[in-house]
């Protein structure tokens, strides 16, 4: 067998990730709480109920969405259970 060539360096710069901040999170959540408790205790039905719920569904919907996609380019290469 023949020796291996030495490698030559390589510079890998570490990975910048930023967390949400805080506040951006529990602004969504609480926002999202009272839409739905809204929608629950509400007898009254109308379009603009009803434009609320489409509305949370379509962002709950973007958010998972957002969610995969970056679950999956983070992992590339792996597999991972979702």
């Amino acid at each position: 067998m023949e020796p291996l060539e030495p490698m030559r360096p390589v510079s890998v710069q570490a990975p910048i990730q930023t967390s949400t901040p805080r506040w951006k999170s529990a602004a969504a959540m609480l926002g999202t709480m009272c839409v739905f408790a809204y929608a629950l205790l509400s007898t009254r039905t109308g379009p603009g109920s009803v434009a609320a719920g489409v509305a949370v569904g379509i962002v709950g919907v973007g958010l998972y969405a957002m969610s995969v996609v970056r679950t999956l380019r983070e992992n590339s290469g792996k597999r991972i259970p979702l």
